[in-house]
């Protein structure tokens, strides 16, 4: 549970940095490229490298709540923020790419257990 709540806290500083909510700094390029870096490091080892390995089915079943309000609250955002865009211009591809990539993940996942599990 200690990796999770730090990595994820990590994670969360790097997204602050690159959003830069108050206009306090003002880096150079390679200060980007820099975060840009450390960022993938860590979305890396949160995403692939930290397995998730229940002890008992209490714990399996808060896992897969987590992970089910972490999908939904990520259409959530993606897809007021493509509303949104819509509305103002053009949405952003990477938006559109992003909420597509989580919709066909978890189709596709669903539908090779559910050719497998039976």
């Amino acid at each position: 549970m200690g990796k999770e709540i730090i990595t994820s806290t990590i994670f969360i500083i790097f997204l602050i940095f690159f959003w830069n909510p108050l206009g306090l700094w003002m880096p150079q390029t390679a200060v980007y490229m820099f975060l840009g870096g450390l960022f993938v490091v860590v979305a890396v080892y949160a995403g692939l490298i930290l397995k998730e390995k229940p002890k008992d089915e209490r714990e399996e079943k808060l896992r897969s709540s987590a992970g089910r309000t972490g999908f939904i609250a990520g259409i959530v955002v993606l897809s007021v923020a493509v509303a949104f865009q819509s509305l103002n211009s053009h949405p952003d591809l990477w938006l559109i790419g992003a909420l597509a990539a989580m919709i066909i993940s978890k189709l596709s996942v669903f539908i090779w257990q559910n050719l497998h599990d039976r």
